[in-house]
């Protein structure tokens, strides 16, 4: 019982550190990560050219939480979920850019926790870890899903409105 407690408690502090490190929009937090969605954005001028505020309203969904968008630094915009939405977030956005590349990249950083999750798993189950597997691979999938389809419709709006900078008269 007390390698459960300490598994938990693990567990628990990671999600404790990453909340501050989300909500704080810590910098080096957002800019690195393990990277599991990429999107590559036709998008002259890089992140420079985001206007967040209509990209934020543009992201918005009735059946989820609004993201929260910052601009953190000249080269990335990062995104996150507003609050707990009926689902936990596995991943966390960012929009980044570089000045040489005709591009922006929207990308979604797994949270260290779901890292420190599988690891605690493999750590205090063992063997055991088999049994557990299917059902918590099957969990990420389902929230990968979620927060993946999420993640496109932040490209999509960059890409739509990058056609309407390109065409103003809706031609």
């Amino acid at each position: 019982m007390n390698l459960l407690i300490l598994g938990g408690g693990i567990v628990v502090i990671a999600i404790i550190v990453e909340i501050m490190f989300s909500w704080k929009w810590n910098a080096s937090y957002f800019r690195f990560g393990i990277p599991i969605f990429v999107r590559r954005i036709e998008r002259a001028g890089g992140v420079a050219s985001i206007s967040i505020e209509p990209l934020a309203i543009s992201t918005k969904t009735a059946a989820a939480p609004p993201l929260a968008f910052r601009l953190l630094d000249a080269d990335l915009v990062a995104f996150r979920e507003r609050m707990f939405g009926g689902y936990i977030p596995i991943m966390r956005g960012v929009i980044k850019s570089k000045p040489e590349e005709p591009f922006v990249v929207v990308a979604g950083l797994l949270n260290w926790s779901v890292v420190v999750l599988a690891i605690v798993l493999v750590a205090f189950l063992g063997r055991g870890v088999a049994n557990v597997a299917p059902y918590f691979l099957g969990l990420l999938a389902v929230l990968y899903l979620i927060q993946g389809v999420r993640f496109f419709r932040v490209g999509s709006a960059l890409r739509g409105s990058v056609q309407a900078d390109h065409n103003p008269s809706g031609e």
